[in-house]
């Protein structure tokens, strides 16, 4: 997918480490070598930029702020390139395993995950300092109920919280909880022997479909009788919300999907990811002018 460019300072919209020894520490607990090839979103000062550069193969810098941008250039680097762009709109090598550790905007975490997840198949793991609030509803769970951010992710990667920070840790000081997420690319992906776009399209579809029970959300794509099979396989009552449905469940509901469902009602969920993608940019840009 094409993303706009951001209109925002990312400078203003970005909270800085600053403790070098709390950034070995966490470059310690991840799985980082001297032979990996990292990306950073949004170095700004390149407090964690110097260390990646110190233990990595080929660090990418990418950073949007032309001041900061033009700062780091100062700067001198053995194993890092410093790009002036847009990360949105940052093209990822197709042939070429990365991985990515990153304090993002928080105000951009959306928008930013989306992009990796449109890059799954070159990422094997990212490291991303996010608000604890994000993270959750990435995550899902153990830490919260599913939701359609991260059963999007689910089928891919493995996700966990495996750092807390205090906010002094970062200037300026904000007043939320701020937490490292560690994404780990599974050996092989849940959704077998059909295209991820598939199971994306199916759950977004069924997430923007009117009512909030498996009865009422798979109505358009699903008999009675293949409601029932669904309910026997997947073992859960057809009026359960939505909000309770657990990721092995969606899985059995996506295999069902794509064994019984005909074409003609598949083709009607087809794209529904896509539109999805679309209008969550859109409503993300909406909100990062109003609120910078």
């Amino acid at each position: 997918m094409n993303y706009a460019k951001s209109s925002i300072n990312i400078k203003d919209s970005h909270n800085f480490l600053h403790n070098k020894t709390l950034i070995e520490k966490l470059l310690d607990t991840s799985n980082l070598t001297k032979d990996d090839i990292v990306i950073e979103i949004g170095p700004g000062k390149g407090i964690i930029t110097e260390a990646l550069d110190k233990r990595c193969k080929q660090v990418t810098a990418v950073e949007y702020d032309e001041e900061l941008y033009r700062n780091l250039l100062t700067r001198e680097w053995n194993n890092t390139s410093i790009i002036h762009a847009d990360f949105l709109c940052y093209e990822f090598p197709n042939d070429t395993k990365v991985k990515i550790f990153s304090n993002i905007p928080f105000n951009m975490t959306t928008d930013i995950l989306m992009k990796i997840l449109d890059n799954f198949q070159v990422i094997e793991d990212f490291y991303i300092i996010m608000q604890r609030e994000a993270a959750e509803r990435f995550i899902g769970a153990p830490y919260k109920p599913e939701s359609l951010k991260s059963l999007l992710f689910k089928p891919i990667f493995t996700s966990s919280i495996i750092h807390i920070f205090n906010n002094t840790d970062f200037y300026p000081v904000p007043n939320i909880d701020i937490v490292m997420v560690h994404f780990h690319k599974k050996e092989f992906c849940d959704i077998k022997k059909a295209p991820i776009i598939m199971y994306w399209d199916m759950l977004t579809y069924l997430y923007n479909m009117n009512g909030s029970t498996f009865k009422e959300k798979t109505r358009e794509i699903f008999s009675y009788e293949q409601q029932k099979r669904v309910k026997n396989s997947v073992k859960f009552d057809m009026d359960t919300p939505i909000s309770l449905w657990t990721f092995e469940q969606w899985l059995g509901i996506f295999n069902c999907y794509k064994q019984f469902v005909p074409d003609n009602k598949k083709q009607q969920v087809k794209g529904a990811f896509k539109k999805y993608e679309i209008s969550q940019n859109r409503l993300d840009k909406i909100y990062r002018s109003r609120n910078y």
